[in-house]
């Protein structure tokens, strides 16, 4: 902990905490950082962290189905797009998905920190598996922000979640 001698227990803010947060601590790798008014998101420190994008597929979902109930986020990654929505409908359920066992761990934190534990379900797989949608659910509001770019059309990552958060490694666009 960074302190100021003249007050005691006084420490330096910034994105990451001195301590314990809602009973959460940011591990040596994360970050914990502002992303729409008071919700906070945990990231890796080196690993794929949120954009513009995110921002924007949030923004421009939530501003054309303002009245949504119910949202689903295909390839939510760590969270951003689905955190926004949250916050953006605060009454609302949101349901994610996303294949990347070390991002869902960190989305799961972000909705714990975040107190959305009864409206925020988190599923790890792939959207296109028959066993993590069920083709008799109903959603006012689908957003996705996933991989884009075919492989070889950049240069690649050597961190393997940034690796698959750009590149289109589990299928296409059009998949």
């Amino acid at each position: 902990m960074t302190g100021n001698s003249h007050f005691k227990g006084w420490a330096k803010p910034g994105p990451v905490p001195p301590g314990l947060v809602n009973g959460l601590t940011v591990a040596q790798d994360e970050t914990l950082d502002a992303i729409s008014g008071h919700f906070r998101l945990f990231q890796l420190r080196d690993g794929h962290r949120f954009s513009t994008d995110d921002i924007l597929t949030a923004w421009y979902g939530t501003s054309w189905c303002p009245t949504a109930r119910t949202a689903l986020d295909l390839g939510s990654g760590i969270g951003t797009v689905g955190m926004i929505v949250a916050w953006r409908l605060p009454g609302a359920r949101l349901v994610t998905v996303e294949a990347q066992a070390a991002s869902v761990a960190l989305a799961k934190k972000s909705a714990k920190f975040n107190g959305l534990e009864t409206r925020y379900e988190i599923r790890e797989g792939d959207f296109r598996s028959p066993d993590v949608l069920r083709t008799d659910e109903k959603f006012d509001l689908i957003t996705g922000s996933p991989p884009y770019f075919p492989p070889g059309t950049g240069v690649a990552s050597e961190h393997p979640q940034k690796l698959a958060c750009r590149f289109e490694l589990r299928g296409t666009v059009a998949d």
